[in-house]
């Protein structure tokens, strides 16, 4: 009980941190950041004390959610799980304290921007946590709009945050696919259920798989849904270190990590994602060496490093799998440090632009030194953990050798040279003699560099601390943790352990290859024009053609919507209904019509049609409320001919009410209705008589259908129930959803009536 109470705890001290973001921000200012940075570290914290026991066996805490689709609020802390968690919480908690140093000054909203950093925090946890695919999904989409709001929050982001926003939505609707398939073919939506392929015998697991790593493809932006992420990077740093390069980008690694087992069971599927990830690094690398500003050079790296990752999951070996977890490990480690050492640079000397960085090192010691550390780690050099993950995944990439594992591999060894030549090019820029940049207004005596650089610090020094440890140090190895992750993702642990040193073996010249190509490439850069042959970013104008055709097709539709003629809505949905009744009920054998009705209630619906049309043919006010009023107590007596007398004086009471209302406003009416020509007269008495005979079909299909009393289960519902009282049961059980719809209704229109009111005072 103590470990599923701490694992509980998790997700409640990250949702006490969202909850109390903007009241911190209110408060502290930018400086609400170091408390949630507290926060956040707590959670991570509670993580690591659960780390013994989620290596023994997974921690689940479940309670019941939606009990038709059999789903459940489950939360599950496994070994893979744990990697990713105790990512999100660390980097995202050293994030949370660069923040405040970082918008001093600036145009972004506190409240907004930790509201928003804070709620990611939660939903990331939860995505990476879940139990339950309904619960994952959930997390899903909260992670998309967490990132649409923080792009949005400057001013130059709204056109990045909606193409962002777009994309990824296409792949949330991918995954929702995929849950709600496997949902109805295995009448289950737990993880542990969907990621074991014995439960897929017999069922369409290849539709499934392709919806997850379509899914997967667009979060992880894999070539061609990559061209959100570049224009992404208008976002404030910290958003850029935490979502674009630690967090959020990474949910399709960790989908297609967890779903792994039943990839390898399709080699198509597999094959598929190991060619779309080789593509994708190769790709984004070549796009990274033309960048001149450090955060799209870094965009296009993560791009490029997301796709290694993925080319691993495709391979599907127990050691590709764990080059793959690893990777994952020293990338957030590396990639969010250079992101805030790009923030550093861009406050003290005032740009990004590599070649105005120039003399920078001597001015920022700290940064320099930490963006030099990274580097090491991002060039895969030694004793950096990148260093130890790209082995990792060498060694799954050559064993077994086959055909689509030498194309990957080939893939690979030009986009890690690549990679190699940019590092250098990006360590080396602040060393280098030039032009700098106009320094900032700020000298540098009042603008200590500590502040900021301290945490960039604390990350590049940890890339470098794990892969010494991983290799020295046998308490601190992460061995047995990537291992776990390694059996919880494929079903068998690798074999070999991670090390600095393993000998000379292929993994090790491939290595010694990549390094030769990328200094090669960085002592031949001065060479002008060779690096403006390889392929630059693609799809950005297609993407943005795409949206403005939806928009130029949505404008018809919008100028509809936007109608303010409420005549103009009721028609759509008169139309709209129509269409829905009738072919609903011409699917059915029930007779439609009247049986054996009484003379007294003809009557009496005669004398309401009668009303009904003479309220819309009069052409006085008053005449219309008085036929109006007539339509209601005519509708009264039906009531009382059918045995209702009670629901008749309900009827008299509100028709009575709502004439009187009406009559208050009748002083400030014309006197006459206004003159409406007579095509539109037709156009709406054919509406009207669609919208009259489809709700008369419908009720008459009701009465003649041979439908089980609803009575019947109100009883035996009321009987099984403590309180015994059939209208109880009612308005608690049948009625609640019905209700809240009622007050979300409520509400909306509580919403409109504040704006416009808020537009005549601004008008006014």
């Amino acid at each position: 009980m103590r470990a599923e109470a701490l694992l509980l705890a998790v997700p409640s001290v990250l949702l006490v941190a969202t909850l109390g973001a903007v009241p911190l921000a209110r408060r502290f200012g930018v400086g609400a950041g170091y408390p949630l940075a507290v926060l956040t570290a707590g959670a991570g914290v509670l993580l690591l004390t659960l780390l013994g026991d989620a290596l023994e066996d997974p921690i689940t805490v479940a309670g019941e959610w939606l009990p038709t689709l059999g789903a459940q609020w489950s939360l599950r802390l496994d070994a893979l799980g744990l990697v990713f968690a105790l990512v999100v919480t660390f980097v995202g908690a050293v994030v949370l304290a660069y923040s405040p140093r970082y918008l001093h000054g600036g145009e972004t909203d506190p409240s907004r921007y930790y509201g928003a950093l804070a709620g990611f925090a939660a939903a990331m946890t939860l995505l990476v946590l879940a139990g339950d695919a309904l619960v994952l999904y959930v997390g899903w989409e909260i992670t998309t709009l967490a990132s649409y709001l923080l792009i949005a929050s400057v001013r130059a982001g709204r056109r990045a945050a909606t193409r962002a926003l777009l994309i990824t939505f296409v792949g949330g609707l991918a995954l929702l696919a995929a849950i709600l398939l496997a949902g109805a073919w295995l009448n289950t939506v737990a993880l542990t259920e969907l990621t074991d392929p014995a439960r897929w015998v017999g069922a369409p697991l290849m539709p499934f798989l392709v919806l997850l790593v379509v899914a997967a493809a667009v979060k992880s932006v894999q070539v061609p849904f990559h061209v959100w992420l570049p224009s992404a990077m208008v976002a404030p740093t910290p958003v850029s270190a935490y979502l674009h390069a630690a967090a959020m980008v990474t949910a399709g690694l960790y989908l297609l990590l967890r779903f792994a087992e039943p990839i390898g069971t399709r080699p198509a599927v597999g094959a598929a994602v190991a060619a779309l990830g080789a593509v994708t690094a190769l790709f984004a690398a070549a796009a990274a060496v033309r960048r001149r500003d450090m955060k799209e050079l870094l965009a296009f790296s993560t791009i490029s490093q997301l796709g290694f990752m993925m080319a691993l999951v495709g391979i599907g070996t127990e050691k590709a799998i764990t080059g793959a977890v690893v990777y994952f490990l020293a990338h957030a480690t590396y990639k969010s440090a250079l992101f805030l050492c790009a923030g550093a640079y861009d406050h003290a000397v005032g740009t990004r632009a590599l070649p105005e960085l120039a003399g920078s090192a001597r001015r920022l010691p700290l940064t320099t030194g930490a963006m030099v550390l990274a580097c090491l780690s991002m060039a895969g050099l030694p004793p950096a953990l990148g260093y130890v993950g790209k082995e990792a995944a060498l060694k799954g990439v050559l064993h077994p050798p086959d055909a689509l594992r030498f194309a990957v591999l080939v893939c690979i060894v030009v986009a890690q040279a690549l990679t190699v030549a940019y590092s250098v090019r990006l360590a080396a820029a602040p060393f280098r003699h030039g032009a700098r940049a106009r320094p900032d207004e700020r000298r540098p005596s009042e603008v200590p560099e500590w502040p900021m650089a301290l945490w960039p610090a604390v990350l590049s020094v940890a890339t470098v601390w794990l892969g010494t440890v991983t290799a020295a140090f046998t308490p601190l190895r992460l061995t047995p943790l990537t291992d776990a992750a390694t059996e919880v993702a494929v079903g068998a642990a690798p074999g070999t352990s991670l090390a600095l040193w393993h000998g000379v073996t292929p993994a090790f010249l491939v290595s010694l290859g990549i390094f030769g190509a990328g200094g090669v490439l960085f002592v031949l850069w001065r060479i002008r024009g060779w690096w403006r042959l390889l392929p630059d970013e693609v799809g950005s104008r297609a993407v943005d053609a795409f949206g403005g055709l939806l928009r130029s097709c949505g404008r018809p539709v919008e100028r509809v919507l936007v109608s303010p003629v409420p005549a103009t809505h009721l028609t759509i949905v008169f139309l709209v209904s129509s269409v829905v009744v009738w072919v609903a009920l011409l699917a059915f054998s029930a007779a439609v019509g009247p049986e054996g009705e009484a003379a007294p209630r003809w009557v009496v619906s005669v004398l309401i049609a009668a009303a009904a049309v003479a309220v819309a043919v009069t052409q006085n006010w008053l005449t219309a409320f008085a036929t109006l009023a007539a339509v209601g107590f005519l509708v009264s007596a039906w009531y009382v001919l059918l045995g209702a007398p009670q629901l008749a004086a309900v009827q008299l009471v509100v028709d009575g009410l709502t004439v009187i209302l009406a009559l208050f406003v009748l002083r400030h009416l014309p006197r006459r209705y206004v003159d409406v020509r007579w095509p539109r007269r037709v156009w709406a008495a054919g509406v009207a008589l669609a919208g009259g005979v489809t709700f008369a079909g419908l009720s008459l299909f009701q009465r003649n259908a041979s439908l089980p009393p609803a009575s019947e289960s109100y009883l035996a519902e009321a009987r099984s129930s403590s309180t015994g009282n059939v209208v109880t049961e009612i308005l608690s059980h049948y009625r609640a959803l019905d209700t809240l719809g009622e007050t979300a209704v409520i509400a909306v229109a509580a919403i409109g009536v504040a704006a416009v009111l808020r537009m005549r005072r601004e008008g006014s």
